[in-house]
């Protein structure tokens, strides 16, 4: 929820006075919803790859997601060719460049970071591994800035703030325990 909290904070920049900032298109709040909507499905997937990952072996589970993501990107496909609502070409790829891209993506974050994770969670409960992945946006800033040149809001930095107390909180409060029990046994 604190980190939920953090996105909104950083989400404010889209926003203005009940508005749209008129730097910022008005796609960019669709844009949102579609990242939201794709934060609670990889929260699903961490989630059920900690039961899946004791049972099956990362390559079987890689598969399975591989083959459900090529079926919903073929139907996504489909329908955007069939209703012409837009250019469904490939030509950005006769770039070699930018078909190297592309490449390097699906291999190395894509391929390589899942099967990675996969593995890890076999030993890893869920919500520990959500707490981690809770991070996530606070990583995307900072290379946004070191890589892109981007500067940072002021709700930016608020949020990741935000985000990274949500996320550290659990494992600080976890330390505590042990004193305190140990405390509650020294003095009974």
């Amino acid at each position: 929820l604190v980190t939920f909290i953090g996105v909104l904070v950083i989400g404010l920049d889209s926003v203005v006075g009940g508005g749209l900032n008129e730097n910022v298109s008005p796609d960019a709040l669709r844009g949102d919803v579609s990242a939201f909507a794709s934060a609670l499905c990889y929260a699903g997937l961490t989630i059920r790859a900690s039961n899946y990952a004791k049972e099956f072996s990362p390559e079987e589970l890689m598969g399975t997601k591989t083959l459900v993501m090529l079926a919903l990107m073929l139907c996504w496909y489909c329908q955007t060719t069939l209703s012409g609502s837009e250019d469904v070409s490939f030509a950005f790829l006769t770039s070699p460049i930018v078909a190297a891209a592309v490449v390097y993506s699906a291999y190395v974050p894509g391929a390589l970071a899942n099967y990675v994770q996969l593995k890890g969670q076999a030993s890893v409960s869920a919500s520990d591994a959500q707490v981690i992945y809770a991070t996530t946006p606070v990583f995307n800033a900072l290379v946004s800035v070191l890589a892109l040149g981007e500067t940072l809001t002021t709700n930016t930095v608020v949020g990741g703030a935000v985000i990274l107390c949500a996320s550290l909180a659990p494992f600080i409060s976890a330390s505590q325990k042990p004193k305190d029990a140990y405390r509650r046994k020294v003095l009974k």
